[in-house]
């Protein structure tokens, strides 16, 4: 039964160009045993698996499809048709890095995308011999510069989606970073970056809000009017009572 399972490993470890069509074929022909061994709650009592091996083997499979596959389009059908016959990219082992850290690290954004909407945690803490002890994939390409120069564009588009997916912001220098690379290039008005950046956030932000404005350098309460300017412009759905409750707006709004 977890043949299908050795085949797939052994044809995608180390491989740069894959055909398609040739797995896809495979994993409809296997469908109803992919979908078995990749349950867990299957296998639990059954003696004739190792579970342990059976999550090594997933795990491999589909970091060699985040790094390996260069050619995006390949990549994301490979990953969506794995995903829709069990295979869980939330999948990880003690000492090594949660798979969205690599799709992270790497600026895979569509691979990204697709494991956030599967329930992939956009909140994994992240170890590295780089950086040894960081709360999130975010948190670790943030304090992890690189060469940001070659790929601005998809580093810019990696932070938003790991912020539009929940990322929590957790901690002071979080923020700092942010006000530094991400909010200057969300619109062409820096002098108002920092409002839209947190009329999107705030959710995010678990520290104290009053230190988060702080930092943003924002003067709250915001009148009705910026509100409805940001609304418009960034098409955003706010909870009025939230901000409220936020001092974002004043319990008297004014104009």
């Amino acid at each position: 039964m977890v043949e299908p399972l050795r085949i797939l490993s052994d044809k995608l470890i180390g491989k740069k160009s894959i055909s398609i069509n040739i797995f896809s074929d495979f994993i409809d022909t296997h469908r109803d045993q992919l979908l078995y061994i990749t349950n867990f709650d299957n296998i639990d009592n059954d003696f004739n698996y190792n579970k342990i091996g059976i999550k090594r083997m997933i795990y491999d499979i589909l970091l060699n499809i985040i790094l390996r596959i260069e050619k995006t389009s390949d990549a994301k059908n490979l990953l969506e048709k794995l995903i829709n016959v069990g295979f869980q990219p939330n999948i990880c082992f003690p000492n090594e890095q949660p798979l969205i850290f690599f799709a992270s690290l790497h600026y895979r954004t569509e691979l990204l995308e697709v494991m956030l909407k599967n329930g992939i945690n956009p909140n994994c803490p992240t170890r590295n011999y780089i950086l040894e002890n960081v709360d999130s994939p975010l948190d670790f390409i943030l304090r992890y510069r690189g060469n940001i120069s070659k790929n601005k564009e998809e580093r810019f588009k990696t932070i938003k989606i790991l912020l539009d997916y929940g990322t929590l912001i957790n901690n002071k220098l979080l923020i700092e970073l942010l006000q530094n690379e991400f909010i200057p290039n969300m619109t062409n008005n820096i002098n108002e970056n920092c409002v839209e950046f947190y009329l999107k956030y705030h959710k995010n932000i678990t520290i104290p809000l009053d230190i988060a404005r702080h930092i943003l350098k924002i003067s709250f309460p915001l009148s009705l009017k910026t509100i409805c300017k940001f609304v418009l412009t960034n098409k955003l759905n706010l909870d009025i009572r939230n901000l409220i409750e936020n001092r974002i707006l004043p319990e008297s709004i004014y104009y």
